[in-house]
């Protein structure tokens, strides 16, 4: 009886570890075109909307991220509160990479046509990063959802 109760627990762990994993991990979706279906052929990659690819941290971490620089924290400490790591240069990484898509954000924001106005976010920031990323983040943070999660679900592209 005490070998099966180890062998469940150890089969039960392996099914949790890989449902966690396959979770976490992209999905591919083939458009079958076979035995006369009216599909492309193609295969498509979908993501889990709370994961950013080829990023350690989750839609999550940057949501907080955000929000603490809307909080006016400061971005190491910032950083800090999202991740938990003391080593802030990845903050700035993190700034330029939402610098290279702040005209995504911008047309998606138009696209779904949110006022400029109902989100005004006033910035006396000394990082022009912040000066030019904090009025369209309060913007594309505006509903009650994970912005980040909700962009990604919403565009089909990572987040940054």
């Amino acid at each position: 009886m005490l070998i099966v109760d180890r062998m469940t627990n150890l089969s039960l762990m392996a099914l949790f570890i890989s449902n966690v994993l396959a979770l976490s991990l992209k999905k591919l979706a083939f458009c079958s075109n076979r035995c006369g279906r009216k599909g492309c052929g193609r295969t498509f990659q979908l993501y889990v909307a709370n994961e950013v690819p080829s990023c350690r941290y989750g839609a999550a971490h940057l949501f907080v991220f955000i929000s603490a620089l809307m909080a006016k924290l400061n971005i190491e400490e910032a950083y800090l509160k999202a991740t938990g790591q003391s080593e802030s240069r990845h903050a700035w990484r993190w700034l330029k990479k939402f610098m290279v898509k702040l005209s995504e954000y911008r047309s998606f924001l138009k696209v779904r046509q949110v006022p400029q106005d109902s989100c005004a976010h006033q910035t006396r920031s000394s990082s022009r990063y912040l000066r030019h990323l904090l009025p369209t983040f309060a913007r594309l943070l505006a509903s009650p959802h994970n912005g980040c999660a909700h962009y990604q679900m919403m565009q089909q592209r990572p987040f940054f």
